[in-house]
């Protein structure tokens, strides 16, 4: 007999029904495995200590002002060749 159309498709739904369905159960059971679990077999956490002392940072040292306030600003040195003629090119265009 010849195969209706969409036969196929028919059979590949029923395969991906029963795949979701085996993945729902497996995901079931981890689920109540784990709420079985966490009820029973956890005991109280260990009661925490007191806290390491914390080490003793310096206080910063204040900024040096030993220079002038003008000799920190340096000159822009002279831009490159290839960048002038890249801008000549925009300008002249």
């Amino acid at each position: 007999m010849k195969e209706l159309p969409g036969a196929s498709l028919q059979k590949a739904c029923r395969l991906l029904v029963v795949f979701c369905a085996l993945h729902l159960s497996v995901v079931f059971f981890y689920y109540l495995a784990g709420n079985a679990r966490s009820l029973h077999g956890h005991p109280d956490p260990p009661p925490r200590g007191p806290a390491p002392p914390r080490p003793e940072t310096p206080a910063p040292a204040p900024p040096q002002t030993s220079r002038p306030v003008n000799a920190s600003k340096q000159q822009c040195p002279d831009p490159s060749p290839l960048l002038e003629l890249g801008t000549e090119a925009l300008c002249h265009s």
